[in-house]
């Protein structure tokens, strides 16, 4: 790990545990460049657009989970509260939505 560490944070994503490290750290100026490009972002249907003309495609990854989703919902929705049966439905359905939006973040990193 670089730099000075300033904070740590511990975090709780349904059954998985994280622990999120801030650090100061000096900046390394990039070298000097003339070259410049431009970038639309969120241009239908693309992610991007350069000024060079290529152009990056959203990965719609909520269209692609959508019937395992739908699925895992509609099994919740027949259990019955305080059961153990609703609390493993309800762990799945999160399961899935935390899924999709770590491909998000990752996508986006």
């Amino acid at each position: 790990m670089e730099g000075k560490i300033k904070t740590a944070t511990v975090k709780r994503e349904g059954e998985h545990w994280y622990i999120i490290f801030i650090t100061e750290v000096d900046p390394k100026p990039l070298p000097p460049s003339e070259e410049a490009i431009g970038i639309d972002l969120g241009t239908n249907p693309h992610f991007l657009v350069t000024s060079e003309g290529e152009m990056v495609e959203a990965p719609r990854h909520f269209q692609k989970a959508e019937e395992k989703l739908a699925k895992a919902q509609r099994e919740l929705s027949r259990k019955k509260k305080g059961k153990s049966g609703r609390k493993k439905a309800r762990l799945k359905v999160a399961k899935l939505h935390r899924k999709i939006a770590n491909q998000r973040k990752d996508f986006h990193h």
